[in-house]
């Protein structure tokens, strides 16, 4: 029988008694391990011991990661969207991962315009962006709400200046669905006020929606177009979307 004793700064405690048993493990095979005097629980494998205590830390770690990305305000469906696993549908598609990712890596003061058709990956890329530059991801229609919140001056955390200010300011914005929403006088104004703002401010902002290019023109004022055509990025993701083959895929 092996007893062990720990040493502590003022000396030692009281030794605990045990033995070495064998431990089978249908998974590790046999090992030797201690076994205290006494003990109701059989024995544990220590390799089991070890993959467990690895994937509590992985699982730990990826709560984490998984709270941080959504105070981003990264939905779930995108929390591991980067792009690496963007899947091109044509040579156009393998071209705009290219540059997106160029972009999102030296964003700049670069306004960005994702437009298109649904189910393409502007989203996806979207994503991608904020998370590589640990930015901001809203939509149009929660941007909306949360203006519209500050009207309210007894419940309002923020005043209209103050989140106003917040959005023209953060290092890297997206605007996704800036087709959704039923203000377009609201949306009009306060799309193009940041979009002026943030390029004066020397701010990334990226736009995208489900919508082609001649209604962003009727939706941003001159002003903004006119920088969009002096220093901005357009693409247009104009394929079908690939959706189908993906519930395609699951169904085999």
């Amino acid at each position: 029988m092996r007893t062990c004793a720990i040493k502590q700064s003022k000396g030692y405690i009281p030794a605990f008694h045990g033995k070495e048993v064998e431990c089978v493990c249908e998974k590790h095979g046999v090992s030797r391990v201690m076994h205290l005097d006494g003990s109701t629980k059989p024995p544990e494998c220590p390799v089991c011991m070890q993959e467990r205590e690895e994937q509590e830390k992985r699982e730990k770690s990826e709560a984490l990661r998984a709270q941080k990305l959504t105070a981003m305000g990264i939905r779930d469906r995108y929390l591991n969207a980067s792009f690496i696993n963007y899947i091109p549908q044509n040579e156009k598609a393998v071209q705009y991962l290219h540059d997106l990712y160029e972009l999102a890596k030296n964003p700049r003061d670069t306004f960005v315009l994702l437009y298109g058709k649904s189910g393409t990956g502007k989203s996806h890329l979207a994503s991608a962006a904020v998370m590589l530059n640990k930015g901001i991801y809203t939509t149009w229609e929660f941007l909306d709400m949360e203006i519209r919140s500050t009207f309210n001056s007894f419940a309002a955390k923020k005043t209209e200046y103050e989140l106003i200010t917040h959005y023209c300011t953060i290092p890297f914005l997206v605007i996704d669905e800036v087709e959704k929403g039923k203000n377009e006088d609201a949306k009009m104004r306060y799309l193009s006020l940041l979009c002026r703002e943030r390029h004066e401010r020397k701010r990334p902002l990226w736009l995208a929606g489900n919508c082609n290019y001649e209604w962003v023109k009727t939706i941003l004022d001159s002003s903004v177009i006119d920088r969009l055509t002096e220093k901005g990025k357009s693409f247009n993701f104009f394929w079908e979307s690939y959706r189908p083959k993906l519930r395609e895929a699951e169904a085999i």
